[in-house]
């Protein structure tokens, strides 16, 4: 055990000698080639090209030619101007010496032109390779042509024809900034809206609309003989808390006074919200809404425990159907043969949520929930590559026995777009039964109360989230 110790320390020591051996060597050849390099070989050294290329002025030049690989090797006299070597060497570097003369004789001069005539810039182009072109200020060898090209940000074009619309109106681009801000109110909407701190209560009163526009709502009434009006409300962020007034003559001064109650709303939390209105144009039982003017009431200027009467502009809106689409629907409910059926008509100006240029395909997924429970879902077929698909799909549900006034039961339609990029993704919803609001309620209330007829009507899309 004692002599295997001792061999292996031995070998230890042997190979640690032999590599301080070798980087001694090393380093002694390292030595030698240093000195054996003469001065008679720095004249071998190429200049070295600077990697940025760019355009300096006459004095960095100068300071740049003094530190060149060339032209520091060389001592230069400044009493006579001579260059210290032999004439060998004098003659191999008589270019680097005239480079330098004209630097010198050049930043002497009160300033340098940029102007250039195309024949004296076309000789430096084609001749000699010279580190730097005085004249156009950057590099000129062939071999770094490429390298003379400087990218050159596009300038904004102002004076193109396309036009620009504000507020779904077409401006001129030579109007002011102050121009665009003005938006077209097309009436003023009276209301008030009270908070209860102990019952913890919003209620908003919806009292008249005024200053409206007579001739212009009746022509977007598509020649409907009984048109009418109403004002739908929600909370912001998120359309939430949604409700609508019942439905008004078309006259000027449109009057509903309707008083409507949002529960579960603390004082805290209303210093957080706003309130948005909209007035709509029903041309006719079955036809497609309009948004005639919208306005925002902000409620963080609430004093606590007291009411607040608001006058808001109804702005003329950019679009004047739902931002997310329109889905046209007809049920029929049939409580002799128990079942209801639905009729998924089309849908109008549908929100494309896809990636440019990808291939969508539209359908509608219904599904009938009771409870938490799922009884049912049915899916139309897909149409290709259109806002504004067309299924005319016929579904029949058979009702719960036990609940013939589908008190329990509620109708959920999912507009569903499929691409290659996203997959199937939902843009919005409908829902239609007891615990629906607004127009799907009112639909709802007129289908139970019509058994055995077809009712239609159009509903904007919600978001699902």
């Amino acid at each position: 055990m004692t002599v295997a110790l001792i061999v292996v320390i031995a070998l230890i020591s042997v190979i640690l000698v032999a590599i301080g051996v070798y980087f001694i060597l090393k380093r002694i050849r390292r030595r030698r080639t240093s000195h054996e390099f003469g001065q008679n070989d720095q004249a071998r050294i190429i200049p070295t090209i600077p990697k940025k290329i760019t355009t300096i002025s006459v004095q960095s030049r100068i300071a740049k030619a003094k530190t060149n690989t060339t032209w520091a090797n060389e001592e230069i006299d400044e009493t006579n101007g001579s260059i210290n070597g032999g004439p060998a060497e004098r003659q191999g570097r008589r270019g680097s010496r005239k480079r330098y003369d004209r630097i010198l004789n050049e930043s002497e001069s009160p300033k340098v032109t940029k102007q250039k005539d195309s024949s004296s810039s076309r000789k430096k182009l084609s001749g000699r390779f010279s580190p730097f072109n005085l004249e156009i200020g950057k590099f000129v060898s062939k071999k770094y042509k490429k390298a003379m090209s400087v990218p050159v940000r596009p300038k904004p074009d102002f004076q193109t024809d396309s036009p620009v619309f504000v507020g779904g109106v077409q401006v001129s681009r030579s109007v002011s900034s102050d121009d665009m801000l003005v938006a077209e109110a097309i009436g003023m909407l009276h209301l008030n809206i009270a908070h209860r701190h102990i019952e913890e209560e919003l209620i908003i009163t919806i009292n008249r609309v005024t200053e409206l526009d007579l001739a212009d709502i009746r022509s977007k009434g598509d020649g409907a003989i009984n048109p009418a009006l109403y004002v739908a409300g929600c909370i912001m962020p998120g359309h939430r808390r949604r409700f609508k007034t019942k439905d008004s003559a078309v006259t000027e001064d449109p009057c509903w006074n309707e008083t409507f109650t949002l529960n579960d709303l603390s004082f805290s939390a209303i210093g957080q919200m706003a309130l948005k209105f909209r007035l709509i144009l029903r041309p006719a039982i079955g036809q497609r809404s309009r948004y005639l003017g919208s306005g925002i009431a902000i409620l963080q200027d609430m004093e606590f425990g007291s009411s607040k009467d608001m006058d808001i502009s109804l702005i003329k809106p950019a679009f004047e159907h739902s931002d997310l689409g329109d889905l046209h629907l007809s049920l029929c409910y049939q409580p002799e043969s128990q079942r209801l059926v639905c009729l998924v008509i089309e849908a109008k100006d549908l929100l494309k949520t896809t990636a440019a240029g990808a291939r969508t395909q539209s359908s509608v997924r219904i599904d009938v929930i009771s409870g938490e429970r799922r009884l049912g879902r049915h899916k139309t077929k897909s149409v290709k590559e259109t806002e504004d698909p067309v299924w005319n799909d016929q579904f029949a549900f058979t009702v719960p026995l036990e609940d013939t006034a589908l008190r329990g039961v509620s109708f959920v339609f999912s507009v569903v777009q499929r691409d290659m990029v996203k997959g199937g993704h939902t843009i919005g919803q409908v829902h239609l039964g007891w615990d629906a609001v607004c127009e799907e309620l009112e639909h709802w209330e007129t289908v139970i109360q019509n058994p055995n007829r077809p009712i239609d009507a159009w509903h904007s899309l919600q978001s699902p989230e």
